[in-house]
């Protein structure tokens, strides 16, 4: 009876042994294309949705199974996807990603919506009216250059 319970035991700390064995900690900064850090860039295994975000210095860790296809985002940065290998330290650049944003109108509640398909006036206020006023708020720049804004 106590060699049967010692093989059952044996049995089970291996299982355990094999399925820890399948996870790594993987770690890493995210820069990019100039090397400066990106701060709250997002690390997320595309199978289990885990993930984690870089700190103010570009740095994460991330425990998950080796060969997990993990998906590197940032806002204003193209998407990357990398292969997870055991126990490694990468070092991911992120590439800027340019929209043209020519079409793209932001609302008063910051609602993204092409200019076509709003029932209202847009009005447009360039960089050039707003270097001519050497004024140092925001608010006092704007006024008087869009209809609305007082």
């Amino acid at each position: 009876m106590r060699k049967k319970l010692l093989m059952v035991f044996s049995a089970l700390l291996l299982l355990f042994a094999g399925v820890h064995a399948q996870t790594v900690t993987i770690s890493g900064k995210v820069t990019d294309d100039k090397g400066k850090p990106i701060d709250g860039a997002s690390i997320v295994d595309k199978k289990t949705k885990q993930g984690t975000s870089t700190d103010a210095d570009g740095k994460f860790k991330l425990n998950l199974k080796e060969g997990s296809v993990i998906q590197i985002s940032s806002v204003g940065f193209a998407k990357r996807e990398m292969t997870v290998r055991a126990n490694e330290n990468l070092n991911i650049t992120l590439v800027p990603e340019n929209e043209d944003l020519s079409e793209v109108v932001v609302t008063a509640l910051g609602i993204k919506r092409e200019k076509k398909a709003l029932g209202y006036a847009v009005s447009t206020v360039g960089s050039k009216d707003l270097e001519a006023r050497p004024e140092g708020d925001i608010a006092r720049v704007l006024n008087g250059k869009a209809p609305g804004v007082s």
